[in-house]
Order: C-alpha cells, then structure tokens, then sequence
C-alpha cells in the first residue's frame, strides 16, 4: 500500500496524561488511521528518547485506546536503542 503515515502528540494536561497516556493522532495523506504499528512504535521511541526519565513504558491514547509500548534491558543494550545518541 506504500502509506505515508505523520504522527501528531497532542498536548494534554498532565493529570489526564497520567491516567490515559499520551494522546496521538495518525494521518495518512487521505484519513486518519485508529492505528498503525509503525507510527506507534516510532512515536513512542521518539517520546523515549526525548525525555528526561527512561520510563520502563509509554503509554499511547490511539483512537483504538490505551496502547502500551514496553521497553526492555535487551532493547536499551542494543546500538540502536543507544540513548546517548538520541541528539540530546
């Protein structure tokens, strides 16, 4: 299908963060999508990656819901999981 997906992480007050996750939006060039594995797994390394803390997980509010993305020792070992070369 070749899709072009975009992620938006809308603000949200912190205690409805707290309780839901981060609130994302995925658009294609034609619709919005409820989910798409890419754009989630993308977005919530990119949330990983630019924060401060090194949180055990993210939690995205999709249209679908609540999705949880977990991130492991093995993954935080890995070179490409590398936090110090996230640009920060």
């Amino acid at each position: 299908m070749n899709l072009s997906e975009t992620t938006f992480i809308l603000p949200r007050e912190p205690e409805l963060e707290a309780t839901y996750g981060k609130r994302v939006r995925i658009f294609t060039t034609r619709e919005e999508l409820p989910f798409a594995g890419h754009p989630t797994l993308g977005t919530a390394l990119y949330l990983y990656s630019t924060t401060s803390m090194a949180p055990d997980e993210i939690v995205l509010d999709l249209n679908v819901g609540k999705i949880p993305v977990r991130f492991s020792a093995s993954f935080l070992r890995c070179p490409t999981g590398d936090r110090s070369n996230s640009g920060r």
